[in-house]
């Protein structure tokens, strides 16, 4: 393998301009560039991004934790957060923790050990202090539809609205005549299972109605949190006419159930999803769902790391809540407009 030595050798220089050409560091004349970038390209040198990053203290890599692959909603942030990055020169290491706080903190841990230079994270809540540690060393770190217990510098985070997401969603229902709505709801102690229930209630109190806690099942943000849910939901008396499904993975569960209980959409239930997924409109009947900005989530996350690493961004944490759209499909039983008034 050859080395930053055979390279000045090849040139006739010292291995000083060879390391500025390398990192683009320092003033190197055009004639010693083009005699250092010849000698590169003939000897096949590759330099080892990791060993350059170890004596400036940068990796040129971004971390990025999701919760689970499995949600569509995460494979889109990924490929916004990618975008982003590449283009900025930044590589990205990609790690999936299944929604298991001990993957979490083995995996916070291992993209410290290979020094990236910034942490994207779709936080559990059971990794608090690892990523506190991290904002202590002034790590830039973007947290996803999460926020941290305690307030932290450069810990920024991105989020979507889903509580007024979820108010809208009710309020249709709501609008459209029913009183009995169901909502399978996340996690009480999970950021958006909270607000997403905060935004059911709201509608209701909006509308002067009670709510009706019968008819509020928390689950896990899982296929078979959304089954569980909606089969005790539909079995109550009476039955509910209306359901909110608080996430996609939740809505796949939902519908076999419904399916199960021999159950039709709309004429026997309105159902409306959080999450608006590839397949919402193809299925029958087209599924009403409050869409996230996934892709744009995984943009402002990735420029914000990108701020701080070249110091466009200094000081407190900054939130950036980006707003959803409700998009009403025939599931919800509703005219086919949205919530702006125009045709679907």
């Amino acid at each position: 393998m050859k080395s930053v030595k055979d390279v000045a050798k090849r040139a006739g220089v010292s291995t000083a301009t060879v390391s500025r050409v390398i990192n683009q560091s320092g003033y190197v004349s055009p004639e010693l560039y083009q005699r250092v970038t010849q000698a590169i390209k003939e000897l096949g040198y590759e330099a080892n991004p990791f060993a350059r990053g170890l004596k400036v203290d940068k990796s040129n890599t971004i971390g990025l934790i999701i919760s689970t692959i499995e949600n569509p909603f995460f494979a889109t942030v990924v490929r916004g957060v990618e975008s982003k990055v590449y283009n900025a020169g930044y590589s990205l290491i990609l790690c999936n923790t299944d929604n298991k706080p001990e993957l979490e903190r083995m995996y916070i841990q291992l993209l410290r050990q290979k020094r990236v230079d910034g942490l994207i994270i779709s936080a559990s809540g059971g990794a608090d202090e690892e990523i506190a540690a991290l904002a202590e060393r002034e790590m830039p770190i973007v947290l996803l539809n999460r926020r941290l217990r305690e307030h932290r510098p450069c810990v920024d985070a991105v989020l979507s609205n889903s509580r007024e997401g979820t108010r809208q969603a009710i309020a249709h229902l709501i609008d459209f005549g029913h009183q009995r709505i169901g909502i399978v709801s996340g996690p009480k102690d999970h950021l958006q299972g909270a607000e997403r229930l905060a935004g059911y209630r709201q509608a209701f109190a909006e509308a002067d109605l009670p709510v009706p806690p019968e008819l509020i099942f928390e689950a896990p943000f899982t296929a078979e949190g959304g089954y569980t849910g909606t089969m005790v939901l539909l079995q109550q008396q009476p039955v509910p006419t209306a359901l909110f499904v608080s996430n996609n993975l939740m809505t796949f569960g939902a519908l076999q159930a419904v399916r199960e209980l021999d159950c039709h959409i709309p004429n026997d239930l309105a159902l409306i999803s959080f999450d608006d997924i590839e397949w919402a409109p193809f299925i029958d009947p087209p599924l009403s769902a409050v869409a996230q900005p996934a892709y744009d989530i995984g943009l402002t996350a990735a420029q914000r790391i990108l701020d701080r690493l070249l110091g466009q961004l200094r000081g407190s944490s900054e939130e950036a809540v980006l707003a959803t759209k409700l998009v009403i499909r025939k599931s919800s039983g509703a005219p086919l407009k949205d919530v702006e008034g125009q045709i679907m």
